[in-house]
């Protein structure tokens, strides 16, 4: 008997305390994530509390209309239980702002354990230059949602940890 893709069981997720991990959430198809710049703003606040509780680090960010991309580095709290709290929450506000309901994120968030060495420079480049993969700009600098102003030093924040990760721009 063939199974369906809800029966499999999911592969449980590796923790790995003082990882440095690359993760997506995408919306569901025919939704956007962002729809005002207050979305942006909101989403930011709750990423940013939930880094701080966690005491995680952002490494770097590109928040899209179809999808939100990080790099992060946890402590001890697993990045699932992270995310979680934070696109629960932001799924409620969208809920509350757009009076829809139904999915806002298509499935779990997708993610992989990254060797900061030699990987994370060149995953905080590609993180950055995603709107112009996306056709949303034509340089990376015009586009105000990653975290490129913070390594371009544009624009100072504690919640984005844009030191030291050799990131040529």
């Amino acid at each position: 008997e063939a199974h369906r893709a809800h029966d499999v069981p999911r592969a449980p997720r590796l923790d790995v305390p003082g990882g440095v991990y690359y993760a997506v959430q995408a919306c569901s198809a025919g939704r956007s994530l962002f729809n005002r710049a207050s979305d942006y703003a909101h989403f930011e606040e709750l990423l940013t509390r939930a880094v701080s509780k966690a005491q995680a680090r952002l490494l770097a960010f590109s928040w899209l209309p179809s999808a939100a991309h990080l790099v992060v580095q946890v402590d001890s709290v697993p990045l699932g239980r992270l995310l979680q709290g934070c696109t629960s929450r932001y799924a409620r506000y969208l809920h509350a702002q757009t009076q829809e309901s139904g999915h806002v994120f298509a499935g779990r968030y997708r993610a992989m354990l990254v060797e900061p060495t030699p990987w994370l420079p060149g995953l905080i480049r590609y993180i950055h230059y995603t709107p112009v993969l996306e056709g949303l700009t034509r340089d990376i600098g015009d586009y105000p949602h990653t975290s490129h102003r913070f390594y371009a030093q544009r624009e100072r924040r504690g919640w984005v940890d844009a030191r030291s990760h050799h990131v040529v721009l």
